[in-house]
C-alpha cells in the first residue's frame, strides 16, 4: 500500500515525539554531566537513549515538516531542528560552548555596573547584556537559566530567518527547498557555526533579520524598520554590522533604491566606531598587528587539528564519518549551486551574500578571530544548490537527505565525546577564589583551560577594577607558547595554575601525549603546592621546575 504525503507526515509527528520521549529519558538518568577523570571520556555519562531519540526526533521533523501540506508546520519543524541536533548541550549544568565562561562572567559583572565601558569594553555593545539584565530582573532566572533560554530562542530564529531567506530567493517549489534548507545548513556548518549564548549569535540573527526585511524595503515602513535593526545590531556587535555594509553595498550596485540606505546605514556605523576608536585606539592597532603576523593562522590550526588521527575505536568511526559527511554536504551544495549560477537561477541577493562571505573568508586569513565563522555565512546562498538536484532527481535526492540527517548525530558524539569546553560549578569557584585572592602588585601568570580564560580575566578585572596595576596579570590557555612555558618552567611564587582533567584534556590537544602530561600531573598534585581544591579542581602555585623528569 502506498502512502500519501499525509499519512507519511503523520509517521513523522509519531517518530518526532518517540524521539523526544526517549530523549527526555536519557536527560533524566544523564543530567548533570560531571567532571570526568583525565583517563575517562565524556561520552560514557550520556545515557544511551540519546541517540536513537536524535535520530528518530530529526527524522520525524523532516517526514513531518516535508511531507506537510501546510507552510506553518514546515516552518516550525525546521525552526525545531537545531534545537533537537544541539539538545546534548542541555545535559550539562550550564551550556558548554567556546564562549560561555566569558558570556556567565560579563553577565555577573553587567548586573552590578550596566552600561559601564570602563569596567568591559565590551559594554560599548549593551544590547546582548541589556537583554539578559532585563530578562533576568522580569523572570527572576540567573545566568544559567538565560543561557538556555536565549539558546533555544536563537537557534529558532537562525532557522525561521534562514527558511525565509532562502523561500525568497528561489521560484519553484519555493517552501519544500527551504525546508530542506535548514537541516542541510545545520548539519553542512555544525563545526563553523558560533551558535552559543554570546553577543555574535546575537548579531547574526539581527544579520538575517535585515536579509529578510531587505525582499520588504520598497515600503516606507519597512525601510525605517530596517532603520533601526541595523542600528541595534550596531550597539550588539563590531563586526558583523560590517559584513551587512558589504552585503549591501554589493547588492546596491544593482539595485539603486537602496544606495541611500546603505549611505544612512554607512553613517550610522562609522559615528559609534569613531566614538569607539577615540577610546581603545591602541587596542585596536594592536590587534591588527597581531592579525598580519598571524596570516592564515586559523585556518591552518583548524587543517591541522582535523588531521589529528583520534585515539580509540570508536572516536575514530565518529571522526571518519564527519570527515565524510560534512564535506559531502558542501560538495553536493556547490555543484548545484554551480551549475543553477551558470543557467542564472540564482538571485541577486544570493549572489550579493556569496561574494560578501567570500569577502569574509578572506579577512580570515589576516583577522584570525572570523576566520572560519565566515563558512555560516557562505552556507547561506549555497543552500539554494539543493533545488537544482530536487528538480532533476528528486527521490534520489530525498534519500540522499534522509541518510545526512541520520548521521548528523555523529557531530554532536564527536562534540561530546571526550569534551572540554564547558564549565562546571566547582571551576566557577576556583576562578572565583582566583581572583580575590591573588596579588595585583607584581606581574603575575596564571595557566588554565581556555573556557576558563574568558572568565577568569573579566571577574578580575572587575574586582580589581580600580587597582592601576591589574593589567600584569595574564591568563595564560593552551592555545599560547607562553603557556608551555610557565607549565613546565620554574614559577615564581606568585604564579598558579588552574588544573584539572579539562585542562589536562586540553592540553592533549594542543600536541602533548598523555606520558608527558602525566608526569607533569604528578610532580605538580604531589609537591604540596595546592592552595585550593573543588572536586577535581585544583590551584596550584609556587611549584618547582617540573620540567625535569
Amino acid at each position: 500500500m502506498r502512502l500519501n504525503h499525509n499519512q507519511i507526515s503523520y509517521i513523522g509527528e509519531i517518530l518526532f515525539f518517540t524521539g523526544l520521549i526517549l530523549i527526555l529519558i536519557s536527560w533524566h538518568f544523564s543530567y548533570p554531566i560531571f567532571m570526568p577523570g583525565f583517563d575517562e571520556i565524556i561520552f560514557t555519562q550520556f545515557h544511551s537513549l540519546i541517540w536513537p531519540g536524535m535520530i528518530l526526533s530529526l527524522l520525524g521533523l523532516f517526514l513531518t515538516g516535508y511531507y506537510s501540506k501546510r507552510k506553518i508546520v514546515k516552518i516550525i519543524c525546521a525552526s525545531i531542528f537545531p534545537v533537537i541536533l544541539y539538545v546534548h548541550f542541555f545535559y550539562f549544568s550550564y551550556i558548554p560552548t567556546q564562549d560561555s565562561g566569558s558570556a556567565k562572567a560579563m553577565f555577573e559583572i553587567f548586573h552590578y555596573t550596566g552600561i559601564n565601558p570602563v569596567v568591559e569594553p565590551y559594554f560599548h555593545y549593551p544590547i546582548f547584556f541589556t537583554l539578559n539584565e532585563v530578562a533576568s530582573q522580569i523572570l527572576g532566572f540567573n545566568a544559567n537559566n538565560l543561557a538556555i533560554i536565549f539558546f533555544t530562542l536563537f537557534g529558532f530564529l537562525i532557522a525561521l530567518y534562514i527558511y525565509l531567506f532562502i523561500s525568497k530567493t528561489i521560484e519553484n517549489d519555493t517552501h519544500q527547498i527551504a525546508f530542506l534548507a535548514i537541516p542541510i545548513y545545520f548539519i553542512a556548518t555544525y563545526t563553523y557555526l558560533n551558535y552559543q549564548w554570546i553577543p555574535q549569535t546575537l548579531a547574526l540573527v539581527f544579520f538575517l533579520m535585515l536579509l529578510i526585511l531587505l525582499f520588504n524595503k520598497k515600503k516606507p515602513e519597512y525601510k525605517f524598520l530596517s532603520i533601526i535593526i541595523f542600528t541595534i545590531l550596531v550597539f550588539t556587535h563590531l563586526f558583523i554590522p560590517v559584513i551587512y555594509l558589504i552585503f549591501l553595498g554589493i547588492y546596491a550596485i544593482k539595485k539603486k533604491e537602496f544606495r541611500n540606505s546603505f549611505l544612512l546605514m554607512g553613517c550610522i556605523y562609522t559615528t559609534v566606531l569613531i566614538y569607539y576608536t577615540t577610546f581603545y585606539l591602541p587596542t585596536i592597532i594592536e590587534a591588527f598587528k597581531e592579525s598580519i603576523y598571524g596570516f592564515g593562522k586559523e585556518y591552518a590550526i583548524n587543517i591541522s587539528r582535523s588531521l589529528l588521527e583520534p585515539k580509540g575505536i570508536l572516536s575514530q568511526i565518529i571522526s571518519m564519518v564527519n570527515r565524510t559527511i560534512i564535506p559531502l554536504t558542501w560538495i553536493v551544495l556547490s555543484i548545484g549551486s554551480f551549475i543553477w549560477f551558470i543557467k542564472r537561477k540564482i538571485s541577486l541577493p544570493a549572489i550579493a551574500l556569496g561574494i560578501t562571505a567570500g569577502f569574509y573568508l578572506g579577512i580570515g586569513m589576516f583577522y584570525s578571530i572570523l576566520g572560519t565563522r565566515a563558512l555560516q555565512i557562505l552556507c547561506i546562498p549555497l543552500l539554494i544548490g539543493i533545488g537544482f538536484f530536487i528538480s532533476k532527481w528528486k527521490k534520489p535526492t530525498l534519500l540522499l537527505v534522509t541518510i545526512i540527517i541520520i548521521l548528523s548525530i555523529f557531530g554532536p558524539m564527536r562534540s561530546s565525546y571526550d569534551e572540554y569546553q564547558f564549565q562546571l560549578n566547582e571551576e566557577e569557584n576556583a576562578c572565583n577564589f582566583l581572583a580575590n585572592t591573588i596579588p595585583v602588585e607584581k606581574s603575575t601568570k596564571i595557566a588554565m583551560g581556555g573556557i576558563h580564560f574568558g572568565y577568569f580575566t573579566k571577574k578580575f578585572i572587575f574586582i580589581n577594577v580600580d587597582k592601576n596595576d591589574y593589567n600584569n596579570s595574564w591568563a595564560l590557555a593552551p592555545r599560547t607558547s607562553e603557556f608551555y612555558n610557565v607549565f613546565n618552567g620554574s614559577m615564581k611564587e606568585n604564579e598558579y595554575i588552574l588544573y584539572n582533567p579539562n585542562l589536562h584534556k586540553e592540553i592533549i590537544s594542543y600536541g602533548y601525549t598523555n606520558k608527558e602530561v602525566d608526569i607533569i600531573k604528578e610532580k605538580m598534585l604531589y609537591n604540596n603546592n595546592i592552595i585550593y581544591v573543588c572536586g577535581k579542581t585544583y590551584i596550584l602555585t609556587g611549584l618547582p621546575n617540573i620540567s625535569e623528569k
